[in-house]
């Protein structure tokens, strides 16, 4: 496989790790939704397939998580994962509000920044890019 083109997680910014895990956590939401709004009681197979997908997201994001960010402490663990959630759906709805958008997004950066120790105010994913 050619190396230039997989996800060197080594070289993944912090911000894009969080990304990663707001994602996973996306599309457990949706998968989940699906589950719900295929189940018939006469019939669940389809909706089972959609919550093994919802399972796998979950079991995928977790161990995500435990192997890029374990020195998170357990107080700080799902407000974390919350917060990654936060930012990936504020991407996903916000219509060009730059207020909106900032106080979250530092509302995201600073749970994230605590929990990590790091300041991640601006775009960190940009200075780390510059640096490699």
């Amino acid at each position: 496989m050619d190396n230039e083109k997989t996800f060197n997680h080594d070289k993944a910014s912090v911000a894009d790790k969080i990304r990663l895990i707001g994602e996973l956590e996306h599309i457990r939401a949706h998968a989940l939704r699906a589950a719900a709004s295929v189940w018939r009681e006469e019939d669940d197979s389809e909706a089972v397939k959609y919550l093994v997908m919802a399972k796998r997201a979950q079991t995928l994001r977790r161990e995500y998580m435990k192997n890029h960010f374990n020195e998170i402490k357990d107080t700080d663990w799902c407000l974390c994962k919350s917060a990654a959630c936060l930012r990936q759906v504020l991407y996903e709805v916000n219509n060009g509000w730059p207020e909106e958008l900032k106080e979250l997004d530092d509302f995201v950066d600073e749970i994230w920044g605590g929990a990590l120790g790091m300041d991640l105010s601006d775009c960190v994913a940009c200075k780390e890019d510059r640096e490699q």
